[in-house]
């Protein structure tokens, strides 16, 4: 049954929102209402320019200690014949859901001749220009096959691995406004959307089909093409055991289930932040005149060490590029383009210049002739070397010899 107490002018709400909110709470009035029973469905004015929205059922009742606690993530009540396995998903995204828009909602038992009512409270915009929708184009949509349409290209890629839908459901509504997120059902498709997408982060449950998120971890992080990306893990296991088995496999931290969506969200900016250290941190050794690279014992990541090792074996030679460096670093030429671009923001063919012109100039700082050094880093042109020099350092290799200021 449906009651509008709203009358007929138009508000404006997010509607994508505003569906997900109301589907989740008709699925669960549908599900625990008894055989003939009743649900109804009511709009009122709120309170403070808000409206209410009401979804009660006839029913099982919760029993009333257990009502503080029903919006719980991986909450279920105990009534035996009534809410069972399953109901704390979707009640916590509804909770999160309606948070997120300045709402509140509340269950109560037993109102008005139904035995559950759930009750939201959402401000509204009246609508004035018909038509017109203020929120339109303000969301993003995660879909289940893993692509989604963002609000912004700009906003960091979330690569989700969770095989449980309402789970994965709730970690994307909850955080879709401020990153994009992509979605696999195990480990193996997440592998295949990692190589793709080549994500910022991605979070992965431990226990899934096909492949689970130990092996996905570790291929992860043993790929050189993804070595790089952050891995959060999420488990029911809170063993020591566990926790300690996924961060030796190279997670980058771990969260056991069930967790506070705030803790989620501090964790991953977190993780995001110290990534995009890391990344100026490349940019200034590759791409400015910044000191020379760490040393190899100072580097853990397998694809920059690697990187080094085959750059300092190959820096003599004027003939070793970017095939080269390739076919040496087991990688296609478009992939370990790609890896470069989002660790340095340079080509394969920039990195390499940049290194040998880093080395020569630590030459020249000891002391080296300019010819001496340019031969010694791989360059048999010395015109183009002292080009080259120019362009990173502003000045002439003499005059950089002569300078002083290394």
């Amino acid at each position: 049954m449906f009651q509008n107490y709203l009358g007929k002018n138009p508000y404006w709400f997010d509607h994508e929102q505003l569906e997900r909110i109301v589907g989740n709470l008709l699925s669960n009035a549908v599900k625990y209402a008894n055989t003939g029973g009743r649900i109804l469905v009511a709009l009122k004015p709120g309170e403070q320019e808000g409206v209410s929205i009401t979804i009660s059922n006839t029913g099982e009742r919760i029993p009333e200690m257990q009502l503080d606690r029903i919006f719980d993530r991986f909450y279920q009540a105990g009534k035996p014949a009534g809410y069972q396995e399953g109901t704390g998903i979707g009640l916590a995204i509804v909770k999160e859901l309606v948070e997120l828009q300045g709402g509140s909602v509340s269950v109560a038992s037993g109102v008005d001749g139904y035995d559950t009512v759930f009750t939201v409270l959402l401000p509204y915009r009246r609508g004035e220009v018909q038509g017109k929708d203020p929120s339109a184009g303000e969301t993003n949509a995660v879909a289940g096959n893993g692509y989604s349409e963002p609000v912004s290209e700009h906003l960091p890629k979330i690569l989700l691995v969770e095989d449980n839908e309402g789970l994965a459901g709730f970690i994307s509504d909850s955080l879709e406004a401020s990153y994009r997120f992509y979605k696999a059902a195990n480990g193996e498709e997440g592998l295949r959307l990692a190589a793709e997408l080549m994500p910022d982060m991605i979070i992965s449950d431990v226990m899934m089909p096909v492949m689970d998120g130990y092996t996905f971890c570790k291929k992860i992080k043993s790929g050189l093409e993804t070595s790089h990306i952050p891995v959060v893990l999420l488990t029911a296991k809170s063993a020591l055991e566990s926790r300690v088995e996924g961060l030796e496999l190279g997670a980058d931290d771990y969260i056991t289930k069930p967790f506070h969506m705030p803790e989620l969200r501090l964790r991953i900016r977190n993780l995001l932040d110290r990534q995009a250290h890391m990344y100026e941190r490349l940019r200034a050794e590759f791409g400015t005149t910044a000191a020379l690279p760490p040393e190899p014992g100072e580097i853990t990541d397998p694809f920059m060490t690697r990187l080094y090792d085959v750059l300092d074996a190959r820096l003599e030679s004027p003939d070793f590029g970017v095939t080269e460096l390739t076919r040496e670093m087991g990688m296609s030429n478009s992939g370990l383009n790609r890896k470069l671009k989002t660790l340095t923001g340079l080509s394969a063919v920039e990195v390499i210049r940049n290194y040998r012109l880093k080395k020569a100039s630590a030459l020249l700082a000891g002391g080296v002739q300019v010819s001496e050094a340019a031969y010694a880093v791989g360059f048999d042109n010395l015109s183009y070397f002292a080009k080259c020099f120019r362009d990173l350092y502003n000045m002439t290799p003499r005059e950089f010899a002569a300078s002083g200021i290394h």
